[in-house]
C-alpha cells in the first residue's frame, strides 16, 4: 500500500527508527572522565646534588624515587647527567646460576625469584632468556 507516495514498510521502518530515536536520547549522557595528568615535577640543582649524594650513600632507585616525587628513571638520567655510575640492577653475573637452578630444576616462577633477589620479574624473566633457558609455556607454571 502507498500512503501519500509513501511505502508500507517505509512508514514501518520510520516508526521502528523514530521509537529508537526517543530510547537514544532518554538515555543520560555519558561524559568521559579523564584522569589528571601527572604533575611535571622537575629537581631544582640542590636537590639533584642531594640526591647524588643519597645514591651514594648506598640508597636505592625507587626510594629516591619516591623521595623526590619523581619516577626512577629520571632518577637513572639526574645520576647519568651528573656522571655518577650506577650500581648494577637487577640478576648479577654470580647470582645467574642460581636462579636458573631455581627456575629450571625448581620450578621456582619469575615472581618468587624477583623477590627472592629484590628485583622485579620482568628483570628475571629477561635475564633467564638472555642465559638461553627455555621459559615455561603459561599452563606449564
Amino acid at each position: 500500500m502507498v500512503q501519500d507516495g509513501l511505502s508500507a514498510n517505509f512508514l514501518w521502518l520510520l516508526d521502528q527508527v523514530m521509537q529508537d530515536l526517543d530510547e537514544v536520547l532518554a538515555r543520560p549522557l555519558k561524559i568521559p572522565v579523564h584522569s589528571p595528568k601527572q604533575a611535571q615535577r622537575r629537581l631544582t640543582p640542590s636537590e639533584t646534588q642531594q640526591l647524588v649524594t643519597d645514591y651514594r650513600a648506598s640508597e636505592d632507585m625507587k626510594v629516591l624515587a619516591k623521595r623526590y616525587g619523581v619516577h626512577r628513571t629520571t632518577i637513572a638520567n639526574h645520576l647519568h647527567e651528573n656522571a655518577v655510575e650506577l650500581r648494577r640492577q637487577g640478576i648479577t653475573a654470580v647470582a645467574l646460576p642460581e636462579v636458573i637452578q631455581l627456575y629450571v630444576a625448581e620450578g621456582w616462577p619469575c615472581q618468587r625469584l624477583a623477590e627472592h633477589f629484590d628485583c622485579d620479574a620482568e628483570t628475571v624473566r629477561q635475564a633467564l632468556k638472555r642465559a638461553g633457558v627455555m621459559m615455561r609455556k603459561p599452563w606449564e607454571r
